[in-house]
């Protein structure tokens, strides 16, 4: 027995595939049952045959006969041949042919002559739509009378003008004007006094403090500190004059002499100052404090009058007294306040 290569089928003893036909190959392996030996008692059975192999699934399957391939279709034509061409059909003949034209004649041969060439010369072009004008030679001496009598009207306008009017502020320098052939920016010089180009240097100093409020500033005292400390005052004898105690007291430090929010100190003080009134107040020197109580010391001199009765202590019935007190003044926030006494005398006016 042999497979064959081609569909795998078993065969036996014959030379070609019972199933496609292939030839057995050269190199095929022929099973034969082996021959009985000399030892052999019996003889053995016959080899049983092998089940068929399954034949694989093809796709594809040779046709008993090729059939022949449909015919491609041709493209359509637009034009047809007719199927047999008419032998008979004759083309009319004209009645008459044309006669050919007669040729032209050739040219008449010229004799060669010499040749002159012409330079073109331009012609010139007529303008046309501008009238022409008549020249008129006067007009230009009559310009210039015109031109020279306005300027002398002009100049006598403006020289009466000036002499009519008062002196003014100098004026400002005109517009730079620019010279048409340089142009190069020009300025006419104003007519600016002397006096007035001189440099005028101011002092940076701040200026010194005459008076602030009721209060008058003695002279050589700081500006930037006077005016600060007088204007503490101003506030203080400003409330006691018009009674109004709650201003005079915003100016003292709840630290110090006078409490403004202990309202027995505030009882006492509008008891004190009830009946008074002050003026010729002068601020007369202000230093730094000494006695550790505050930052500076200002000394004031004024005139108090009050009823009989309030007058200073010894003199209860004065009702005019001059007063020269030394205050102590703290900065708890920026602000001078009243904080202390630091020596004070009186005399009656």
């Amino acid at each position: 027995m042999w497979t064959c290569s081609d569909c795998g089928t078993r065969n036996a003893g014959v030379e070609s595939c019972e199933v496609c036909g292939a030839p057995q190959p050269s190199s095929a392996v022929v099973m034969t049952k082996p021959p009985p030996g000399p030892a052999a008692a019996a003889p053995r059975a016959a080899w049983p045959e092998p089940p068929a192999a399954p034949q694989p699934a093809s796709s594809w399957a040779q046709p008993a006969s090729w059939a022949e391939p449909p015919a491609v279709p041709q493209p359509a034509s637009s034009w047809a041949e007719p199927a047999s061409w008419a032998e008979s059909a004759s083309w009319p003949e004209p009645a008459s042919w044309p006669e050919p034209e007669a040729a032209a004649p050739p040219p008449e041969q010229v004799p060669d002559q010499p040749v002159t060439l012409r330079r073109a010369v331009a012609q010139p072009v007529p303008v046309q739509g501008i009238p022409r004008t008549r020249r008129r030679p006067w007009l230009v001496p009559l310009l210039a009378i015109v031109v020279v009598v306005v300027g002398a009207v002009g100049f006598r306008a403006v020289a009466t003008r000036s002499d009519d009017e008062e002196p003014g502020p100098p004026p400002v320098a005109e517009q730079a004007q620019v010279d048409p052939v340089t142009t190069a920016p020009r300025t006419r010089a104003a007519s600016t006094p002397v006096d007035e180009l001189t440099p005028q240097y101011q002092s940076t100093a701040p200026e010194p403090v005459r008076s602030v409020g009721v209060v008058t500033v003695a002279d050589g005292l700081d500006p930037a500190v006077a005016r600060d400390v007088a204007q503490v005052f101003d506030t203080y004898f400003t409330g006691i004059n018009s009674h109004d105690y709650a201003a005079a007291l915003s100016v003292y430090d709840p630290a110090g002499i006078v409490n403004p929010n202990n309202p027995k100190s505030v009882a006492k003080f509008s008891d004190d100052v009830a009946t008074s009134y002050d003026d010729d107040i002068t601020l007369r020197s202000v230093a730094a404090d000494t006695t550790g109580k505050g930052v500076l010391q200002a000394r004031l001199t004024f005139r108090s009058r009050q009823d009989s009765g309030k007058g200073p202590v010894g003199r209860p019935a004065e009702t005019c007294t001059r007063w020269d007190v030394t205050y102590v003044l703290s900065q708890p926030a920026g602000r001078y306040l009243i904080k202390a006494g630091n020596g004070a005398s009186n005399a009656p006016c």
